[in-house]
C-alpha cells in the first residue's frame, strides 16, 4: 500500500495510504488524491488543502516514484520534501 505525503506551505504534512495495484487501478489511485470534490468524490488534497489555504501542495513524496511523479505533474509541485522539513 503506497504512502503519499503532501506538504503544506505552513509546514503541516498530510500523510495518506493509497490502495495498491491489486485493489485499485492507477487512475483510481490518482483521483483519490486530486479529485476536487466537484463530482461525487473528494480527493485527499481537496479534503486537506484548507489547512494550507493553497490550491496546490508545496511538495509531495511517495514510496511509489511513478505515482509521486504523476501527482506532481498534475499540481506542478516538486517531488521530495525540502531539506528544511527535517532540520531542527
Amino acid at each position: 500500500m503506497p504512502t503519499i505525503r503532501l506538504g503544506h506551505k505552513d509546514g503541516h504534512i498530510t500523510v495518506a495510504h493509497i490502495p495498491d495495484h491489486e485493489s485499485w487501478t492507477d487512475d483510481e489511485r490518482f483521483y483519490s488524491v486530486i479529485d476536487d470534490g466537484s463530482g461525487t468524490r473528494q480527493g485527499i488534497w481537496a479534503t486537506h488543502r484548507a489547512i494550507s489555504e493553497s490550491d496546490i501542495p508545496a511538495w509531495l513524496e511517495s514510496d511509489d516514484p511513478d505515482f509521486a511523479y504523476r501527482i506532481a505533474m498534475h499540481y506542478g509541485c516538486p517531488v521530495g520534501a525540502p531539506a528544511s522539513e527535517f532540520s531542527s
